[in-house]
């Protein structure tokens, strides 16, 4: 036991004089008042350290790989087979939808062309009012070109009477687009008309492009005028840097012989957004080229008649 005795109310000296007996082993005397505090050891606790097993990731096969086909999210496909060099899916053909993804199989012999593709179909009041809503249930098209009129040679252009509607439309169902007006510009003048016409339309109908705005150059001759090389050249050049400076991406649309024999054989126009048609089993363009119509004769739900049907790469 610890005894204390505060040494200024208490008169230690007199007591030990009086031959008082300590009973106890020890004795404080204080000074000021104070705290005893039991002193604690704690001891040192050592963690073991645990050794985490690396982790070992599986290596990511794209494509052709031990004879075996991996898609484009690095699964191993097992319904695809792989034949001398070439990937096949059964005996199928032409555009598949295939766990997300869009396939282009070759119309001939069926061996995968290409992967991730979009399916696209362009449109304009030839196909009437088009249920929406029955297009996109489909699944069979991941984008559309919506034509927004003509162009002139002179200094009004023409809108297209259901691209109100269509733009509504595809603004409400979610499909993605982009836009194309039929050239007629024949100098640098008109084809700043047919441009600033197109910048006018987007803002009025609430236009929100995931495609470019093409320009449909097919005119070889019109009112007496030969569309030649050297007319195209300053056509596009204006109409395609007018929106440019805008920010507006634009690109060409033409047909393989114009584009590699024609007036759209020229180095200027190919090196630009390239959207071709070829009504063939295979696009024999040898440019680089994002799009390709091949054919006039799509059968899509939700449109009356007949469609233009696309593969386009973007």
């Amino acid at each position: 036991m610890v005894y204390l005795i505060d040494k200024k109310n208490s008169n230690v000296d007199e007591l030990l004089k009086d031959n008082i007996t300590i009973k106890y082993e020890t004795v404080y005397v204080c000074e000021e008042e104070s705290t005893i505090e039991e002193e604690i050891v704690e001891e040192d606790i050592v963690e073991e350290e645990i050794k985490e097993e690396p982790v070992i990731e599986e290596p990511k096969c794209k494509g052709i790989v031990d004879n075996k086909y991996y898609d484009d999210n690095y699964k191993l496909r097992e319904e695809f087979t792989v034949k001398d060099g070439k990937v096949y899916y059964g005996n199928n053909k032409g555009l598949h939808l295939v766990d997300g993804i869009r396939y282009y199989f070759d119309f001939n012999d069926g061996h995968l062309v290409r992967s991730s593709i979009k399916s696209v179909i362009d449109i304009s009041s030839w196909q009437g009012d088009i249920d929406f809503d029955k297009l996109k249930e489909s699944n069979l098209v991941d984008a559309v070109i919506v034509r927004v009129g003509y162009g002139t040679t002179n200094s009004k252009c023409g809108l297209d009477n259901k691209f109100e509607r269509n733009i509504k439309e595809l603004n409400r169902v979610g499909i993605p687009y982009g836009i194309y007006i039929y050239g007629y510009a024949n100098n640098e003048y008109s084809a700043n008309i047919e441009a600033n016409f197109v910048y006018d339309m987007i803002n009025k109908y609430n236009v929100n492009l995931s495609y470019p705005v093409f320009y449909d150059a097919e005119l070889r001759t019109y009112n007496g005028i030969s569309y030649t090389k050297s007319i195209y050249t300053k056509v596009i050049s204006a109409f395609t840097s007018n929106l440019e400076s805008k920010g507006i991406k634009t690109g060409v649309y033409g047909n393989l012989y114009m584009l590699t024999k024609g007036s759209l054989n020229d180095p200027f126009i190919r090196s630009k957004t390239i959207w071709v048609a070829q009504y063939y089993n295979k696009c024999q363009y040898d440019g680089d080229y994002i799009g390709w119509q091949y054919s006039s004769n799509g059968n899509i739900p939700g449109i009356s008649g007949r469609v233009d049907i696309n593969i386009f790469n973007y």
